[in-house]
């Protein structure tokens, strides 16, 4: 009888021990505190949502190999270049992909929040996107032809001046013609080159550009380009050009700012989310990258955490702010 009492004593102490280890297991789980995913266990895409060989496309072949570099699991990162529709195509692709962290996708905040407000995203709250990491920031250029009917900022003032649209530089145009008194008449060009090229024959009055781009094509044209204002801060390739606030022009420049990021869907799992962000923080202040974008032509400016997202929440409220100026899709 005695040790058939032990026996049962010995069975209920077993059987509760079991029962609390496998209790603060779950619970453990369920507060995401002690379970830590074996990710990623399979490749990682990049949507880039332009063609090879563009700006886009460089940056995101020079940082995909260091992100799976400092990836916790082995794992290759590749380059899904899916263009059309300026690039609202591949941006759609990879906002409504699978949030698991498997699919992410190059772009700007502005031009996310320039394609919401265009119709070009469908139901998409750009809003609710999740920005992972920054690699590259850079202002815009205002560019005259050198035989064009403007010769200096002033002389816009009160006019309707011809600006190119090409679907990242709506605003800043828009924004830099209420300064000045003037209406912004935008003309569509498929793509920088194209309608930079357009400025220097006369066909429009001006281009505003991303500087880094512009540079390269201001050198190729040899003369037939002048560079003009900077909105968004100075760039180091076009020296000695003064930004619209130092000549004297009221505009909050953040609107010719392009922040190149990396970003995945909304509602990526936390824990997927900290890990990809800390592969990108790693990856783009890796002295192989900044070395890579500087050969390029680029700068290698990384952001994360609250500091992006600050900046990309100002972005989105600079666009609902000057939205006025872009251009409807059409049904």
């Amino acid at each position: 009888m005695f040790k058939r009492q032990v026996l049962f004593v010995v069975l209920v102490f077993l059987l509760t021990t079991l029962f609390i280890g496998w209790g603060a297991e779950q619970s453990g789980i369920a507060q995401g505190q002690e379970l830590k995913p074996e990710w990623p266990t399979r490749d990682i895409k990049i949507i880039v949502p332009y063609k090879p060989g563009g700006g886009y496309d460089i940056k995101a072949r020079l940082v995909a190999p260091l992100i799976a570099k400092y990836l916790p699991h082995k794992a290759n990162v590749v380059i899904l270049n899916v263009s059309g529709a300026g690039g609202s195509i591949g941006l759609r692709q990879g906002a409504m992909s699978k949030p698991d962290g498997y699919t992410l996708f190059l772009t700007d905040p502005l031009v996310v929040g320039t394609f919401h407000k265009m119709g070009k995203l469908g139901t998409l709250d750009p809003k609710t996107l999740t920005f992972l990491g920054q690699l590259e920031q850079m202002g815009c250029v205002v560019i005259f032809g050198k035989t064009g009917r403007f010769k200096k900022l002033d002389d816009m003032r009160g006019q309707t001046i011809r600006f190119s649209s090409v679907g990242d530089n709506e605003l800043p145009s828009g924004a830099l013609a209420e300064a000045l008194g003037g209406k912004a008449l935008l003309i569509a060009y498929d793509g920088l080159p194209e309608s930079i090229m357009a400025a220097a024959r006369g066909d429009i009055d001006a281009a505003v550009a991303s500087a880094n781009t512009a540079a390269r094509q201001i050198k190729a044209l040899e003369g037939k380009l002048v560079p003009i204002a900077m909105i968004g801060g100075h760039n180091p390739r076009l020296p000695g050009i003064k930004t619209v606030t130092e000549l004297g022009i009221n505009i909050d420049e953040e609107i010719g700012v392009h922040r190149i990021c990396l970003g995945g869907p909304p509602n990526m799992p936390i824990e997927v989310q900290k890990i990809v962000r800390e592969a990108i923080h790693k990856a783009t202040r890796d002295p192989e990258f900044a070395a890579g974008m500087e050969k390029a032509g680029y700068d290698a400016v990384p952001l994360g955490g609250s500091e992006l997202e600050v900046a990309v929440n100002k972005i989105f409220k600079l666009v609902d702010k000057y939205e006025m100026y872009l251009p409807k899709a059409k049904d």
